[in-house]
């Protein structure tokens, strides 16, 4: 964009791009003088901006301030360009979700945002909450919807809903088999409890919550499972105290508030996907 000097744009192509090569052609620029460019800029900020490997290049804990800065000029003037011009939302960004709660919060706001809002574009993604997280803080996501996403003093945390557990079972009868996932957290200490309530002798491990729930389904056994994945495939409770209760929040970078467009995005999710 014409409003940047032209070597922080140089730096932010490298930035999104994560590869010289690819920067460079895209600004249709020879790759030795974007390398000049870049260790242009790192000398005159005395700091080194990007990592550099023989996979491309990943911005080091200063180039992702300074990436941060850009980005907020960019959604800045983008919000002054568009304010006056229509109510749409436009741009593109990017939004990852646990494959869990993606079943219910998706469906609720994807399909009618981006039909009313044709200059729209969302890359969606699913990732455990830990990448998520993870990616939001980095710049590599704008958008994450996690559970139990913790306290992080570069990220707006909104919670959306919370998320229960429960031992379910497809006709209410009591059976010696139990499948769970190794991957929830406090997983130990519910095993404990779920032996001393009931009548399991074993116990399978399976690392897919949907595979779990159609085991189930079919009364193969118990289930430790999130109660709208359960409920949707019309399993029944078997113990009615939750063994597990963990908050849904949707999450993204603080500078992102800056922008009216984005803000507002998030906004009309959050009002669509709360329970």
């Amino acid at each position: 964009m014409d409003f940047l000097k032209k070597e922080l744009d140089y730096f932010f192509t490298a930035a999104i791009e994560k590869s010289l090569t690819k920067a460079a052609d895209k600004l249709d620029v020879g790759q030795p003088h974007l390398s000049k460019v870049i260790s242009k800029l790192e000398k005159q900020y005395d700091e080194k901006l990007f990592y550099r490997s023989k996979q491309g290049v990943k911005l080091t804990p200063e180039g992702n301030i300074l990436f941060a800065k850009i980005q907020k000029i960019k959604h800045a003037l983008l919000d002054n360009d568009y304010d006056d011009l229509s109510d749409e939302y436009r741009g593109n960004y990017s939004i990852s979700l646990h494959p869990v709660i993606a079943h219910y919060t998706l469906p609720k706001f994807l399909g009618k945002i981006l039909s009313e809002n044709p200059k729209l574009n969302l890359k969606i993604s699913f990732q455990p909450s830990r990448e998520v997280v993870r990616k939001v803080v980095e710049g590599e996501l704008d958008i994450g919807i996690v559970i139990n996403s913790g306290d992080h003093p570069d990220l707006v945390i909104k919670k959306i809903a919370k998320e229960k557990c429960y031992l379910f079972t497809k006709n209410k009868k009591q059976t010696d088999i139990l499948f769970y996932n190794p991957e929830m957290i406090h997983i130990i200490s519910n095993l404990k409890k779920i032996k001393k309530l009931s009548h399991v002798k074993k116990i399978v491990p399976i690392s897919n919550y949907h595979l779990i729930a159609e085991l189930v389904s079919d009364n193969n056994g118990l289930g430790l499972l999130p109660e709208y994945l359960a409920k949707d495939v019309g399993l029944n409770i078997f113990y009615q105290k939750s063994f597990l209760e963990a908050d849904v929040s949707l999450i993204y970078r603080y500078e992102l508030q800056n922008n009216k467009t984005f803000k507002s995005l998030v906004s009309e999710i959050i009002n669509k996907v709360r329970i």
